[in-house]
Parts: structure tokens; sequence; C-alpha cells
């Protein structure tokens, strides 16, 4: 059978070593952490850096970071995911302003009057049995809607569209 004194003498003494390093315990695991990050054996502390240094460090490497983004796409893709975008932010523009006029803050319902009154008039290629004019194919369409998306990604606004917010992917 096993003591109370052999379970609670381990936390007694962790507790006396807490309280010798004066480390509050809220603290005490990242504490933990940092010796084990900085302590014997790891690697000596870098020089902090001026705010221009750093700021410069940063500009050129997400140059460098895009650089590699847009060549993990095809340049077809890239061309017509920007061409999808400045039209759709050009139409935005031209709306009163009590509209959106930035990606930034497009909803919903503004994609979907882009693509009905603007995108779909522009971009027509296929003809239905039936119909005399040209319409998009709905791959097509997919692809403008997938194009936005990726640039709305892009722009911090990621995940689901939470329209009390107004953020997320619309």
């Amino acid at each position: 059978m096993i003591s109370t004194e052999a379970v609670t003498a381990p936390i007694e003494a962790s507790n006396a070593k807490v309280k010798e390093n004066e480390v509050p315990f809220a603290g005490f695991f990242s504490h933990v952490v940092e010796q084990r990050l900085l302590g014997p054996g790891s690697q000596t502390p870098l020089p902090r850096m001026s705010p221009a240094s750093a700021q410069a460090m940063y500009q050129t490497s997400l140059g460098t970071a895009a650089s590699v983004i847009d060549h993990s796409v095809a340049k077809s893709t890239l061309h017509r995911r920007y061409v999808v975008g400045e039209e759709f932010t050009t139409w935005l523009s031209q709306l009163p302003d009590s509209y959106p006029h930035s990606m930034l803050y497009a909803r919903p319902e503004d994609l979907l009057c882009f693509m009905d009154c603007f995108w779909l008039e522009r971009h027509g290629g296929s003809i239905l049995p039936g119909c005399s004019t040209l319409v998009p194919s709905p791959q097509g369409v997919d692809s403008a809607f997938s194009h936005l998306s990726t640039l709305f990604e892009q722009l911090g606004r990621g995940g689901e569209y939470d329209p009390r917010s107004n953020t997320g992917n619309p």
C-alpha cells in the first residue's frame, strides 16, 4: 500500500521550489518552459533588434513568402484570380456611399449582385439549347466564386461568414 507521504512529498517539494524561486503558480509552467528553452545547453539568446531592422526583415521575408506562394500557383490561375478581384473591386467602387467599397467589408449579397449584374453579362461563353445568348458555364461561375473566396482568405477574411459582425468569407 502506498503511503500518503509518498504521494504528497513530491508535490510539497515542487511547491517549495516554486516558493523558493518566487514564481507565481499561474506562471510556473511558462517559467519551466522558459528555463528549458533558455537553460544550460540551450542556444544563447539573440540580441534584441531595433524596430527599423525588424520592419525591414519582415518586409523582405513577407515579399519572399508572397513570391514563393505566387510560384506555387499557375500564372494563368493567378491572372484570372486577380482579374475577377479587380472586376469586383471596381464594381464595388461605383456603389453609393451606404454600400461597401472594399472587399474587406463586402457581404454575400454584394457578391451575388456583382455576379448577376456585372460578371455574368461580361463572361458568357456557352450557348444553351433553346437560348440565343451566350451564358457562362457552370464551371466558369464556380471558378469565379472560388477565385474570390481565395482572395477573401488572403485578405484575412477566412472562415465561415458571420452576418452580425460581417467577418469571415462571404
